[in-house]
């Protein structure tokens, strides 16, 4: 059942009207759609005495859905990035355990940080080691909190200085260099089923570029014989293609199988009738790109094939790992790193690089 909205709206001629509860008479927004209207009357709520006495509940009830949602729509207007499918995550977040739960039903500005810390506990006791999942949830909270702060709603954040729940991380598992080899020969296809899910993940491996990226990719950001990728657009989620994450338009180099990928993609562009230089790489017979499920089923197959026995959590984000840890073991520059693989942050770059005695013992870069 969908939560109760807190005023009413009606279209009448070309404006919708709205009325708000204790209201004898219906008001124009001098809004002609119903979006704009919503929109209208949800910043009205906030401003005077209102944001005093709505609650909780009230407050979010437009958040993170993306044509009303406030935070987004600043975001946006200020040129920043903020896709449709983080957005119905944190909605996801939002409505199953923030809205259900008893803290909502107080007054915004009169919640605590004692309040939002009792909930945390909560949170904690319903998802039990779920940890990663009740700090998302807090970062759900606090966005709302600190929207609410930053647009003058509130006085001051009562989230700030609650921190994350440390998680138990254990480290991905990854493949080696020897593996690599058996991943993706010279003269055979290996594992995979065809030429199209080799050339993919022989790219991902080479490069350490992102699902989105290499997805993404067109035929006029191919310099292989030059040995690097033009990083310049990604797939934010299923539907909607823009920038790498963090808007970083890179270079990625080809660390490794540089011969291969050429031979790879050659081939795939001789069997393949889309060969414009702006068509997709990798797409279905009518020439659209595929997508995250088609990429997940098919290295799913591979590895099915490859290491049926000892069910490693094996991933494509492990090649990404793989290649990071022997740039790093080969001694090359780190900022040069993380300029190729797409990172601002050390500590960033710091979670991907699994150094030991065995890689060091491995190491063989074409």
């Amino acid at each position: 059942m969908k939560p109760k909205k807190a005023y009413r709206l009606w279209k009448r001629g070309k404006y919708f009207a709205y009325r708000l509860p204790g209201m004898k008479t219906w008001k124009t927004t001098e809004e002609t759609t119903k979006t704009d209207a919503e929109i209208f009357v949800v910043d009205l709520l906030r401003k005077g005495k209102s944001r005093t006495t709505m609650t909780l509940k009230q407050y979010a009830e437009p958040y993170f859905k993306y044509e009303e949602c406030p935070h987004i729509r600043r975001l946006l207007d200020e040129g920043k990035s903020y896709t449709r499918r983080t957005a119905q995550q944190n909605r996801g977040w939002l409505d199953k355990h923030v809205l259900k739960d008893e803290i909502v039903n107080k007054p915004i500005a009169e919640i605590t940080r004692a309040d939002l810390i009792d909930f945390r506990s909560r949170l904690r006791q319903k998802l039990g080691e779920k940890r990663n999942t009740v700090n998302k949830v807090m970062g759900v909270v606090k966005t709302i909190f600190k929207e609410a702060v930053f647009r003058e709603d509130l006085q001051s954040d009562p989230t700030a200085g609650i921190g994350n729940i440390k998680e138990d991380r254990t480290p991905p598992d990854t493949f080696n260099l020897a593996e690599l080899q058996l991943l993706f020969p010279v003269d055979t296809l290996g594992p995979w089923a065809g030429l199209e899910d080799h050339a993919c993940f022989l790219i991902t491996a080479s490069t350490g570029m992102r699902r989105g990226e290499v997805l993404a990719l067109r035929w006029e950001q191919l310099h292989v014989d030059e040995g690097y990728i033009l990083v310049d657009r990604a797939w934010k989620d299923a539907q909607t293609e823009g920038k790498p994450k963090w808007e970083h338009v890179r270079t990625a180099r080809i660390v490794l199988f540089q011969d291969r990928v050429e031979k790879r993609l050659q081939e795939l562009k001789e069997k393949s009738v889309f060969t414009a230089q702006s068509d997709y790489v990798f797409c279905d017979p009518a020439g659209n790109p595929r997508g995250f499920t088609w990429w997940k089923k098919h290295f799913k197959a591979a590895m099915d094939t490859f290491d049926p026995e000892t069910k490693r959590r094996l991933s494509p984000h492990g090649l990404r790992h793989l290649l990071a840890t022997i740039l790093r073991v080969n001694g090359k520059d780190p900022a040069l790193i993380r300029a190729s693989l797409g990172w601002y942050q050390e500590r960033t770059q710091e979670r991907y690089e699994h150094i030991s005695g065995e890689d060091l013992s491995v190491l063989d870069i074409e």
